[in-house]
């Protein structure tokens, strides 16, 4: 059942992602030379930290924030209020970051560590242009993020949500008169909270997101 549950929500999630680039997408054009861009996305989520120290761990968590590691999915929005400057907004999902694997603990008792989980990002970043030219263009990117690790594996730990810092670095090349592909790489910090602390698996996280995509501009 708690599978079922975590389905739905990765679909209103990735759902609520589709109707928000639509909204945008049909949005009528803002004065001077603003404009809005939209396009989905897919990649992939690794993180690339550790878990700080706990009493014990749970064969339900995964033993370390590699184990997280899973293909992304989402869509971005893009205001642009000039040629150089904007604001961009992602959303994320990671719908199937799961692990099944064989491990010894120190007691020396062995068994099966399986884990199951649901990760969703959400950022808004300003950008900054650095380079534009013949139909390409290269930009820089920061602001405030939101992640979220729900699924069976998380359900009895407060499915943690947590803010996190996000800088970026991407850029697209033109593939017709409206449409563009494009490709970022992300960075997010943040600190991960249990709801039990003893247990492993919490910690000041770094997480990468690689993603590719198109752009449909105006």
């Amino acid at each position: 059942m708690t599978s079922c549950l975590v389905g739905r929500r990765s679909r209103r999630a990735f759902e609520a992602i589709v109707v928000g680039m639509l909204v945008a997408g049909t949005a009528p054009a803002l004065p001077g030379q603003a404009s809005v861009e939209v396009g989905p996305s897919v990649g992939y989520y690794r993180p690339l930290g550790h878990f700080a120290h706990g009493d014990y761990f749970d064969t339900r968590l995964p033993s370390t924030p590699q184990d997280l590691s899973a293909l992304a999915y989402g869509g971005t929005a893009v205001i642009r209020f000039t040629r150089r400057l904007g604001l961009e907004v992602d959303g994320t999902v990671v719908p199937d970051a799961r692990s099944s694997r064989v491990f010894t603990n120190p007691g020396g008792f062995g068994g099966n560590r399986v884990f199951a989980a649901t990760i969703t990002i959400a950022s808004a970043e300003m950008l900054l242009e650095l380079k534009s030219s013949n139909g390409r263009r290269l930009w820089v990117g920061a602001g405030p993020g939101f992640i979220h690790h729900g699924g069976d594996s998380y359900d009895g730990y407060g499915t943690p949500s947590e803010v996190a810092g996000v800088a970026a670095v991407g850029g697209d090349i033109a593939l017709a008169k409206h449409v563009h592909a494009s490709a970022s790489l992300s960075a997010l910090v943040y600190r991960l909270r249990l709801s039990d602390p003893r247990v492993i698996g919490s910690g000041v996280q770094e997480d990468g997101l690689v993603r590719l995509g198109l752009v449909l501009k105006p």
